[in-house]
């Protein structure tokens, strides 16, 4: 089995990491940019049901709203249907370049999964060549968090105080190690390794705790994720895009012309909307929309995530985002031997944690607000019933509860204050969908699904990525370089023949 000693020096580490901060304070003052700030209020307590959360958002028109204002149309360029954080990203991308677009949400924005996830943001830094789908959307997801804070003064809680992912064991201390020279084989200058010591400097809560050695990834961080999808919603709003809420889609039909393909867009309110262009952005909710539509059944399959969150503590109690690389190593394991033909089943890339009724691993990811509320989660749970039962699981949340105080040993005199249940969508390949269902003989139907618990690191360029092909349909001059079409060309929604 490959040991290591150690990664970089930790006072090469630390002057690496003031240089970085040094650019941003310079950056700072020379663009104008706001210093990002501890970041992330969490919704939610003893979480039954997304009608309890009250968000306060106002982005949209409600329904007596809606009639009396008279910049609602019934005839879009584009409709997005979904008004989370993949359907707001799209608006935002595509309102202001001359098309019209319009999102249907049947509830408010950003009042599932959008608005309860963790926020956290793993990014490998912005020098990786050939980047993975995965890496080029987060590392370009960053700019368009920028944007928001920048040219639209919103505040969405960015906070880039980096990632360390945890080895626990020398089998994970050994695969980091792999992974630390595999982005160095690609470019990647922004990731390093640290030893135990290390992190501990690094991290004083993980002192004393299991961590034996770690990845430092200093371009992570974390946001509010309600406050991201939100700020999306409004600068969308602000460059003309319509944002109707508590307009629940009921159908879709199709009108072909000589000339082109629109649809008809039918809501339970009653009213009817016109587009030749629609974007699917529902994640795990209204399923068979498709299905009953088209019969085009999208093969997502519904995922909750559980995240418990402590009582208030001292801001500085967790300093960086906190991730574990035994759930990486484990799905890199599982992706190989299902290469190599093995009969091992895909579904354990979306619900890995849980086998036969018993934990295979634990899954960890957290960090702390600018409250002060530390938030974890971890278990992947898929769910049977497919109207989205949002029973808590104690025993699995108990379960991660004691892990984490393993490892991160400060967490010891804590206790759950209350925990939250996000349901999201995922596929068996682990991939999203990206992309139009022409295939399917279905022209000007688009799809940004299954992005799972990443959609918030990854929607906001995934979105802007949709909103480029669909424009460059329309005969704009939009650039798409080989990156791009590498990227779309993978998560081609029609890469599988999963029609009927």
């Amino acid at each position: 089995m490959r040991t290591y000693d150690c990664g970089l020096p930790l006072s090469k580490l630390f002057v690496f990491v003031k240089l970085v901060q040094e650019f941003r304070r310079l950056a700072a003052m020379f663009f104008f940019r706001p210093k990002p700030r501890w970041g992330g209020y969490f919704l939610g307590a003893a979480y039954v049901s997304t009608a309890a959360v009250n968000l306060n958002s106002n982005c949209g028109y409600s329904n007596s709203e809606r009639l009396r204002n008279a910049r609602i149309e019934k005839q879009y360029d584009v409709v997005v249907i979904g008004g989370g954080i993949l359907g707001c990203s799209v608006a935002y991308s595509i309102a202001g370049s001359g098309l019209t677009v319009g999102v249907l949400e049947r509830g408010s924005i950003g009042c599932e999964a959008s608005s309860l996830a963790a926020g956290t943001l793993c990014n490998n830094g912005p020098d990786l060549k050939n980047p993975c789908w995965y890496d080029y959307l987060s590392i370009k997801s960053r700019k368009i968090l920028y944007e928001l804070e920048t040219e639209y003064d919103i505040d969405i809680d960015l906070v880039e105080n980096g990632v360390l992912t945890i080895a626990e064991t020398e089998e994970e201390k050994a695969y980091i190690y792999e992974e630390y020279l595999d982005f160095k084989s690609r470019g990647g200058n922004h990731i390093f390794l640290a030893s135990n010591n290390e992190v501990s400097r690094l991290e004083g809560s993980l002192r004393d705790g299991t961590a034996i050695a770690a990845l430092f990834a200093p371009s992570g961080g974390h946001v509010d994720p309600a406050k991201l999808t939100h700020g999306l919603c409004e600068a969308a709003m602000r460059k003309g895009a319509i944002i109707l809420e508590n307009e629940r889609v009921i159908s879709l039909e199709r009108m072909a012309t000589a000339s082109s393909t629109v649809y008809v867009v039918k809501t339970s309110s009653g009213m009817e909307y016109h587009t030749g262009n629609i974007v699917i952005a529902t994640g795990c909710h209204d399923p068979e929309l498709l299905n009953q539509s088209f019969g085009i059944k999208l093969p997502i399959i519904p995922v909750k995530g559980q995240i418990w969150v402590t009582e208030a503590s001292s801001l500085n109690t967790l300093n960086h985002v906190i991730y574990n690389a035994m759930s990486d190593m484990v799905w890199d394991d599982i992706d190989v031997r299902s290469s190599e033909g093995s009969n091992l089943p895909r579904a354990i890339n979306i619900n890995p944690t849980m086998r036969n009724g018993n934990r295979l691993f634990h899954h960890v990811y957290g960090r702390q607000t600018k409250d002060g509320y530390i938030l974890f989660g971890g278990d992947r749970i898929v769910v049977h019933d497919e109207h989205l039962n949002y029973v808590l699981e104690n025993e699995k949340l108990k379960s991660n509860f004691e892990h984490i105080k393993k490892l991160v040993p400060q967490m010891s005199p804590m206790e759950g204050a209350y925990c939250c249940y996000m349901p999201f969508s995922m596929l068996k390949d682990g991939k999203p969908l990206l992309g139009e269902l022409a295939r399917f003989d279905l022209p000007g139907m688009w799809v940004a699904v299954g992005f799972g618990p990443s959609g918030i690191a990854l929607g906001p360029e995934a979105g802007n990525l949709l909103a480029k092909a669909i424009r460059k349909k329309l005969c704009q001059e939009v650039l798409i370089d080989e990156t791009q079409v590498r990227i779309l060309a993978e998560l081609d929604p029609c890469r599988e023949n999963w029609k009927r």
